[in-house]
């Protein structure tokens, strides 16, 4: 709606052929910027929008009024909408259950709403505090012997680019960073890169202009040959006839698990879970799964200290249950009840090119090697918007305030 009135307010103004981005945003500015001029009936309405539409032909700018109220914008970067109520809810269990209320009460005022826009980012310090508990934990681990990472793709198809794109990002990461192939396995979907929509058969990028993420890069695993139990016993060491590389056991080894792909949830979908490729609900890398799977680690003397980081929506749920596993850290780009969004659209291929939470992830690890983990979880919950990052089990891995990434993204 918005967008409409906005192109009407620079069709009737004499901006010469000038149509480009800025001036459009700069329109919709104007047009939702309070002016005490309000024409009566909402601007959502048949009749109202004729009355809008001939008000803005004139070049008169208006306040509009929507379903809730007046439809005002913070005067900051007119992104949060201050006057208005939204409520987030879901069916669990045949009930109606609301996970979010925001309002800003009627009278006008647009702290909380804004309060609310601005929580995660103002209070991130704060949430990292309630999730690093024991943040002085004293742990002993064995001398480094070896460094391995597990990168996992979950999708396959020409809709899901963005998930190999992720995964690539980071194999090639870690491949400057002094990895080589015999220390990283790599799982994706080998028929996506070459797909008939691909306008450049065999390239991978996350932006229209970077460079090819597929090139030197040597695939472990198509993905379309593997199950969720294969996962578990790549790794755990087992090899098997579908599964011949797989991690060994070293208990001085520390091990890095990324996983890029779909999640569910047990309240949407039945069942929390890393989806694996298109398996029934409940067949994917389960919160169960995930559990069992580095617990048999830790047993087996897999690995010294082991990184798990999970893309995909409603991550959080696999990856608490391994609170309580020593030497584990994980971390999500989604909460129980959210999604992980898609960043960087391109129209040419149709695709999205990557997600928020890993572009944010890989930024801070290649921009600040030397950070610790508290610096990647305050980057990425500061810059990952519409989901919240979460980072768990501190207590059983070691203070997060001054150890870092490093010793899972550079080969020492």
């Amino acid at each position: 709606m918005l967008a409409a009135f906005a192109a009407s307010y620079l069709e009737h103004r004499d901006n010469g052929d000038d149509r480009n981005n800025e001036v459009f945003n700069q329109a919709i500015i104007a047009i939702t910027t309070h002016t005490g001029n309000q024409l009566s009936g909402a601007a959502w309405s048949a009749t109202s929008m004729e009355l809008y539409l001939s008000a803005l032909e004139q070049g008169q700018l208006m306040d509009f009024a929507g379903a809730s109220g007046d439809i005002l914008f913070d005067s900051e970067n007119y992104t949060s909408a201050l006057h208005t109520t939204y409520v987030h809810w879901q069916i669990w269990d045949g009930k109606v259950t609301h996970l979010n209320y925001l309002s800003s009460d009627g009278s006008h005022r647009t702290s909380a709403a804004l309060a609310a826009w601005n929580w995660s980012t103002a209070n991130a310090e704060a949430s990292f505090e309630r999730e690093a508990k024991n943040q002085d934990a004293a742990l002993t681990y064995p001398t480094l012997t070896n460094q391995y990472a597990v990168l996992v793709q979950g999708s396959n198809g020409w809709n899901n680019y963005r998930h190999q794109a992720d995964v690539l990002s980071v194999y090639q990461q870690l491949k400057q960073n002094g990895y080589d192939d015999e220390h990283i396995i790599l799982i994706i979907d080998k028929a996506l890169a070459t797909d008939a929509r691909n306008a450049n058969p065999g390239v991978v990028r996350s932006s229209a202009d970077g460079p090819n993420l597929l090139a030197g890069a040597v695939v472990d695993y198509d993905n379309a040959t593997l199950t969720a139990a294969d996962i578990s016993d790549i790794l755990l060491g087992n090899m098997t006839a579908t599964t011949p590389v797989v991690l060994p056991r070293d208990a001085g080894q520390n091990v890095l698990l990324y996983w890029s792909g779909h999640g569910h949830n047990k309240v949407g979908n039945g069942a929390n879970e890393l989806v694996w490729l298109g398996a029934d609900t409940g067949q994917g890398f389960t919160d169960e799964r995930m559990h069992q799977t580095v617990a048999a680690m830790h047993e087996g003397g897999i690995y010294r200290k082991l990184f798990v980081i999970t893309e995909p929506c409603y991550s959080q749920n696999v990856i608490t249950p391994l609170v309580g596993i020593p030497g584990v850290l994980a971390m999500c780009g989604a909460g129980a009840y959210e999604q992980s969004f898609a960043d960087n659209w391109n129209s040419d291929l149709g695709v999205w090119m990557r997600d928020r939470f890993t572009y944010n992830l890989l930024t801070q690890t290649a921009t600040s090697p030397a950070s610790t983990y508290r610096d990647l979880y305050l980057y990425c919950a500061q810059h990952t918007l519409g989901s919240h990052v979460h980072i768990v089990n501190s207590a059983n891995f070691g203070n997060l305030y001054t150890t870092g990434p490093r010793e899972f993204f550079v080969r020492e």
